[in-house]
């Protein structure tokens, strides 16, 4: 499950959506990962053989350190980053380590607004601007099918405004 547990909305709030960024954001991590690695393997096959074995113990270490930083690093804050929409809220919550949260309850949302730049439009994702009537904001880039998600939001807060008056 990736938002919050299903007990901690209130008795009438539903679940719409829940949705990570798209997965696009691990592609600089993989070409580092295939960069070094190529690197990795050239170093070790050319290690000088006065300095083994522990030249290639360092090298080990080196290149397990490089990748834990440039790609299990962005992995963990990609898969523990999520979005959920439900009828009552947008909530945001991100933090391998250190968790933290966003509550935007959806009747204090005044605006929302997407822009889709061109890397945006082959990727199949977009940005979102929240703007809450506290005028705070709110930007989630990497936002899968983000036209559809604009579109919930708008008939979200209509339906929330309708309802109050």
């Amino acid at each position: 499950m990736l938002g919050r547990r299903h007990k901690d909305f209130a008795p009438d709030e539903r679940v719409i959506v829940r949705f990570r960024t798209n997965p696009r954001v691990l592609i600089l991590p993989i070409g580092i990962v295939m960069l070094f690695s190529g690197v990795f393997g050239v170093m070790m096959a050319n290690l000088p053989s006065f300095v083994e074995p522990w030249g290639g113990y360092a090298l080990i270490v080196i290149f397990a350190v490089l990748l834990v930083i440039f790609a299990v690093n962005p992995f963990l804050r990609w898969a523990a980053t999520s979005y959920t929409i439900t009828t009552h809220r947008v909530t945001l919550r991100a933090g391998v380590i250190r968790r933290v949260g966003q509550d935007l309850p959806i009747n204090r949302i005044s605006n929302v607004a997407y822009t889709r730049g061109l890397l945006d439009r082959i990727g199949g994702s977009g940005t979102i601007r929240i703007t809450t009537s506290a005028d705070t904001s709110v930007s989630i880039s990497g936002i899968p099918e983000v036209q559809d998600v604009y579109n919930l939001l708008v008939d979200l807060i209509h339906a929330s405004s309708s309802s109050r008056y």
